[in-house]
């Protein structure tokens, strides 16, 4: 027990040594998406909801992933950290390093042997190929998929074994947990397939059938109305022949970035390649040559074979069989790589077997471990902050518009509008039809004045998608701004309608409505908001002002209480409570809330007024 809690503790050691940098990570990519501007993950009272959607579902978008156990986490984050990215980043390497422990056990019970699970552990945890899916927050389902995974392999083999009814339980409440982290879990039944025939393992029926059986029952799922989220790659017309060549060029890239990770990078995009391409030739020359050695090691050493296979087969759902939004993506490899550091490992064990070469083991060993940890906190750096991001990515993507786009978003929010349309312009010209970059060029305008231009990009936007719910709450806001209400709450309203979640527009409307003396329709706004966004106080202190209106005093005073339990410094509420305890002639609790808003803010000029005011009609009263 004491050396395997040594072992925890120096793999855990491991993973916040290599990953420590990504600590100050901000929030990147898909993180904005999924977590920033995510309603669906910041209220418990959504936990049912995502189980029933697909991760797309809080933009209304038809999207062919479905992680409800990825939502929760990130949900469970929020509720610790709330959009502190620091707290995610550390379940992100907390998830890795249990991947690591979990694969250390794996290996000790396939193979019993606890330096070749050590050193794969190891290798498993420091290897930069695996920073897109530590470093990058929204990578997470890939190690809260591996851990379920592996679990669920070692119960399986441990039920085989030992016939336990809890064995059996725990495989396959983890093969149901891991389904719910990653769809690419339905790759275990052909992990196990490996397992037997390349190790000789006696058939384990019920176990095996059991899993198989969850796996045809998911797909069903997944293709009926209740869960039917899988479909292809929506802009895909590539035939399987022209797709085929890109898998063998992957694999040899793959390859090199295992043994010599440089140039690790998001967005590798869909390009075809022909068969004749050089890096398609020497991957179909890889899969021969493992395939040949996989077959040459089978009695002599089946470890060998296992790994080879293992890796082949692991690959077979990123292949591009059935259409992928990449050709290859790093973190596809996160199941993978186990069997080439099996390979790497069981080499180096056999060195270490060898006394005469036991120090060159020992030292072969450190070193790659340094040296793939410094490329791994090197790596890290590339994922410090969007800026820096998205201007490393474009090196290696420069026709991305997705890439160009989100670097001209980052630099619209920092106030950098030159910048911004330079790269979003970029986006424009490599893809006309992009509706999001007409978006943020209209916002560009309309942050320089220019109302009449940034109209113009937004229409061109709602033309290319006629439900872009951004490009028509800016429109409705610039027609708020020339005057066109009844437009610009007609199309506040059609947004909702496409997606009842958008707190701005049920903000917007909540505005409009107040302005327009239509106070019951703001109160209703409003509290479609707080639905939304429990925390929201400037919802609460709108509708607490309307209520206020409509002379429901007592009412509006309730909400702004509940306005100050979420933010008792706002000296504005206290203000807005003290007018209202004038307006019901109590003086004394009027003359409370004006001095808690000046304790605040001593030199708030509105509540020294508002206080000498409430003074001198105490002591006529």
């Amino acid at each position: 027990m004491v050396k395997l809690l040594g072992i925890g503790a120096l793999l855990l050691l491991l993973g916040f040594i290599v990953y420590g940098t990504s600590l100050k990570g901000e929030f990147v990519w898909d993180d904005t998406r999924l977590i920033v501007d995510n309603p669906q993950i910041k209220q418990w009272v959504n936990l049912p909801a995502i189980f029933v959607e697909n991760i797309g579902a809080q933009n209304q978008e038809k999207h062919s992933t479905y992680r409800p156990l990825h939502m929760l986490s990130n949900m469970i984050d929020y509720s610790f950290w709330g959009l502190n990215p620091f707290g995610y980043h550390v379940t992100n390497i907390l998830l890795h390093v249990c991947v690591g422990l979990v694969l250390y056990a794996f290996i000790i019970v396939v193979f019993q042997n606890q330096l070749l699970a050590l050193l794969t552990a190891a290798l498993f945890l420091v290897h930069p190929i695996h920073t897109e899916a530590v470093a990058y927050i929204s990578g997470r389902a890939d190690s809260l998929m591996a851990i379920f995974m592996l679990l669920s392999f070692i119960f399986y083999i441990k039920s085989a074994q030992n016939k336990g009814i809890h064995w059996y339980g725990l495989m396959t409440i983890c093969f149901v947990l891991g389904l719910l982290s990653k769809e690419y879990v339905l790759i275990l039944p052909g992990l196990l397939i490996v397992y037997h025939l390349t190790l000789n393992k006696k058939w384990a029926p019920k176990e095996f059938f059991t899993l198989l059986s969850l796996c045809l029952l998911f797909i069903l799922l997944r293709v009926t109305e209740q869960l039917g989220f899988m479909r292809l790659h929506a802009a895909d017309t590539t035939t399987l022949g022209e797709r085929v060549p890109g898998f063998f060029v992957a694999l040899t890239e793959y390859l090199k970035l295992i043994v010599a990770p440089f140039g690790l990078h998001m967005e590798y995009g869909r390009p075809l390649f022909a068969m004749a391409e050089p890096k398609a030739i020497l991957g179909i020359i890889f899969i021969f040559g493992f395939i040949f050695l996989a077959m040459k090691f089978r009695e002599k050493s089946p470890v060998v074979t296992f790994s080879i296979f293992w890796f082949l087969l692991s690959l077979i759902p990123v292949s591009n069989i059935i259409p992928v939004n990449a050709y290859m993506a790093e973190h596809w490899l996160y199941i993978p790589s186990i069997g080439l550091f099996i390979l790497i490992a069981l080499g180096l064990c056999q060195l270490y077997q060898n006394k005469a070469y036991r120090g060159l083991a020992v030292t072969l060993s450190v070193g790659i471990l340094f040296l793939y940890g410094g490329l791994t906190v090197r790596q890290n750096q590339h994922w410090q902050d969007p800026i820096t991001f998205y201007r490393y990515t474009l090196q290696y993507a420069p026709q991305s518009t997705r890439v160009h786009n989100n670097l001209g978003s980052v630099y619209m929010e920092q106030g950098d509008y030159t910048e911004a349309e330079q790269y979003i312009r970029r986006a424009i010209a490599l893809d006309p039809s992009y509706a999001n970059a007409y978006n943020n060029l209209g916002m560009i305008y309309d942050h320089r004045g220019s109302k009449k231009d940034a109209a113009k990009y937004y229409q061109k936007a709602i033309a290319l998608d006629a439900k872009h719910i951004d490009a028509m709450n800016n429109l409705a806001v610039h027609y708020v701004t020339e005057g066109k209400v009844e437009k610009a709450i007609a199309l506040f309203n059609k947004v909702i309608e496409l997606n009842p979640t958008i707190v701005d527009v049920h903000m917007n409307l909540c505005v409009v409505y107040g302005q327009q003396g239509q106070k019951d329709k703001a109160i209703f706004a409003c509290k479609q908001a707080i639905i939304q966004d429990p925390t929201l106080t400037l919802a609460y202190n709108n509708m607490g002002a309307a209520l206020s209106d409509l002379g429901k005093k007592e009412e509006a005073i309730r909400v702004y209480r509940k306005s100050l339990k979420i933010n008792s410094k706002d000296f504005y509420v206290y203000n807005n409570v003290g007018s209202i305890y004038v307006e019901l002639k109590d003086y004394e609790k009027a003359a409370s809330f004006y001095e808690q808003a000046l304790q605040i803010n001593p030199q708030y000029q509105m509540a020294k007024d508002n206080l000498r005011i409430v003074s001198s009609l105490k002591k006529v009263k």
